[in-house]
């Protein structure tokens, strides 16, 4: 017989919450064309990953970014700036984590998230702070899929991964979590992770 489930771990981005800055930045008034180069030199690149490990500020990205691309100023420091507020809660997601604290589950975040972006989020999110416990990348200078910050997670709250269900969208991080013994649900939709839990719950109970 498994261990039965105590602990679900959520992953934040793409999952609690999702950031619609290309939809609101392209109403603003952004090309196509700068929006995808905006989510390839920011998004996508080393300084941004840099803010999640909390080794460098908001401001200080900001500085690198237009040094390399100063004819983006306008956008650069549009999307900086607006990215929090165009980032909103997934409603069914936070309906589901309630219920489940109501219902006894102990329930982390585990993600990848700047210092300034995440106090801004939890500021604007009270249920955030409903959790029973965090690692947040910048905390622990380390972002998922490196093992080194699931470890932490365990550690820190004396976890038995085995006991605890991992939730990510992204493929990558749901393999970390699989060879340290979590449970794993690759987040695509609601509906989906909803029978997944509860397909892990039942198999776990036998």
């Amino acid at each position: 017989m498994l261990n039965l489930i105590k602990n679900v771990v959520f992953d934040l981005g793409k999952v609690l919450v999702k950031s619609y800055w290309y939809e609101n930045m392209g109403k603003m008034g952004a090309s196509k064309s700068i929006l995808n180069k905006l989510k390839i030199i920011i998004l996508e690149s080393e300084t941004w990953k840099e803010i999640d490990k909390g080794r460098i500020s908001i401001s200080e990205a900001i500085k690198k970014n237009l040094t390399e691309y100063p004819d983006l100023e306008e956008y650069i420091r549009c999307f900086y700036k607006f990215f929090p507020r165009y980032t909103v809660v997934n409603k069914s997601i936070e309906k589901f984590f309630i219920d489940l604290k109501k219902g006894g589950y102990k329930i982390y975040l585990l993600s990848n998230y700047g210092e300034n972006y995440f106090e801004q989020l939890s500021q604007k999110y009270e249920f955030l702070n409903f959790a029973d416990g965090r690692v947040i990348s910048y905390e622990v200078k380390a972002t998922k899929p490196d093992k080194i910050i699931y470890k932490e997670l365990l550690d820190k709250y004396n976890l038995i991964s085995d006991e605890s269900i991992f939730i990510d969208d992204k493929y990558d991080n749901i393999r970390t979590a699989s060879k340290l013994g979590f449970h794993t649900i690759q987040y695509r939709n609601f509906n989906q992770l909803f029978k997944q839990f509860y397909d892990i719950v039942d198999s776990c109970n036998k």
